[in-house]
């Protein structure tokens, strides 16, 4: 027995109905739903390339998708020419490994603005896929068990550059590497949220055993003072997604704007990472 190519099964050979698929809605803009015969559209704009798209994807395996960040500085040094080394040049645009660089901009723009330096490339980009990646697979745990699998390109590269990798060709991690460790936690306490609407809390529990625990939701202001708590005790039976509760933003936020503060998800018995979300 063989799965016969990847993706397969449904309309179009990449239904999100049936079989698997690969989600290049974001980073490609590839315009989803289409029929089988329809001719291929793209959205490059903000909002076509955004990882929020992940949001709206039910497949039931998304065996690929992804999103660029640059190689570690020490990795770019090691390898571009002596004063081609800045933000523009054309040896930084030769070791893009995609054929369209406007949409690493774009996803850019969206998330954490388009970068004026060398300096700011490399952080943008790197939050922005991980960011991005985290946002996503997120969304699918939580879909479980009607998604069932996600799986990101890529996980190691074989060249020195930008590319869909979270490791880059010296070895070295990129920020998406670290932020992998706890989306893809067995037991994963997450926030779906979007702005101006109530915050969601799930628990994903892909063990075998019952998961009991209590979910400690702390919100502070960027000076780390304490604007708002709540402990939420949870039950969660094996392998399933649940949420655990439901919070407006006005009960959270205490007065203060939504882009001023962070919230940040706990186990009170210290058994997954926290896990941060900013409004």
């Amino acid at each position: 027995l063989y799965w016969p190519s990847s993706p397969y099964g449904g309309n179009d050979h990449n239904s999100a109905e049936e079989g698997d698929r690969h989600n290049w809605q974001v980073w490609h803009g590839k315009v989803e739903p289409r029929r089988f015969g329809e001719i291929p559209r793209v959205d490059y704009s903000v909002d076509g390339v955004s990882f929020k798209n992940f949001k709206k994807d039910t497949a039931k395996f998304v065996s690929e998708f992804g999103m660029h960040a640059a190689a570690n500085r020490y990795t770019l040094e090691r390898n571009i020419p002596q004063g081609k080394f800045f933000w523009g040049s054309d040896e930084m645009a030769y070791r893009n490994k995609d054929y369209h660089h406007q949409k690493g901009i774009l996803l850019m723009e969206g998330y954490t603005g388009v970068p004026r330096d060398l300096e700011e490339y490399l952080n943008f980009s790197m939050l922005t896929q991980a960011e991005g990646l985290k946002y996503g697979i997120e969304h699918y745990r939580r879909h479980k068990p009607s998604t069932s699998g996600a799986l990101f390109w890529q996980l190691n590269d074989c060249w020195p550059g930008t590319s869909w990798s979270v490791i880059d060709y010296y070895l070295l991690p990129k920020a998406a590497y670290y932020y992998a460790k706890k989306f893809f936690h067995p037991v994963l306490y997450s926030l779906d949220h979007e702005s101006g609407e109530a915050l969601n809390v799930w628990v994903v529990n892909d063990r075998l055993e019952d998961v009991q625990d209590t979910v400690l939701l702390h919100v502070y202001d960027f000076d780390g003072k304490p604007v708002f708590s709540r402990e939420i005790p949870v039950k969660v039976p094996a392998n399933v997604s649940v949420r655990v509760a439901r919070l407006t933003e006005e009960e959270i936020l205490q007065g203060r704007p939504a882009n001023q503060v962070v919230v940040c998800l706990r186990s009170a018995q210290g058994v997954i990472p926290d896990n941060l979300y900013y409004l």
